[in-house]
């Protein structure tokens, strides 16, 4: 089975996504990519999703760098999961033909391009928070996730 995660910039939300259900389907094909993740506005990968994936043990999961979002590519998976509503709608007009496309209403941190403000620690400390609780309806949509009759999950 091949399954790609599709967010804006592919250095956070889609990125933990993807290695939440290669942690979960380690016998799947699983990928994520970003509509905009040639922009590289937050690097290989935003700080606090560093922060989530060593926290949650994810790092062996993690893919290393970004992937911008290839349509072709994307027309070839057998499930397309975009992190919101302006995501699937970019994707919809681009690859019309997807046979199973789903939406996770999942937000992205609002972090101005992923900087850290050293000098303000309340903004930071406001980022983790938001951090973790997108990361923890992240997690709920993942395990809650039903890719097909007979496919079991690693736990």
């Amino acid at each position: 089975m091949k399954i790609q995660f599709v967010c804006r910039g592919n250095t956070f939300r889609s990125r933990l996504a993807e290695a939440l259900m290669r942690r979960r389907f380690p016998n799947h094909l699983i990928s994520s990519s970003g509509l905009e993740a040639d922009l590289c506005l937050n690097g290989h990968i935003t700080w606090y999703g560093q922060w989530i994936a060593t926290k949650e043990s994810l790092g062996s999961f993690v893919f290393p760098t970004w992937r911008k979002t290839d349509w072709s590519e994307l027309a070839s998976q057998d499930i397309v999961i975009c992190m919101d509503d302006s995501i699937a709608d970019e994707v919809r007009a681009s690859v019309p033909s997807l046979a199973d496309m789903r939406v996770f209403d999942i937000s992205d941190v609002n972090d101005e391009n992923g900087i850290f403000h050293d000098d303000n620690l309340e903004v930071e400390l406001s980022l983790l928070r938001q951090t973790r609780e997108i990361f923890r309806q992240m997690k709920e949509s993942v395990e809650g996730l039903d890719i097909g009759p007979g496919i079991s999950a690693t736990m």
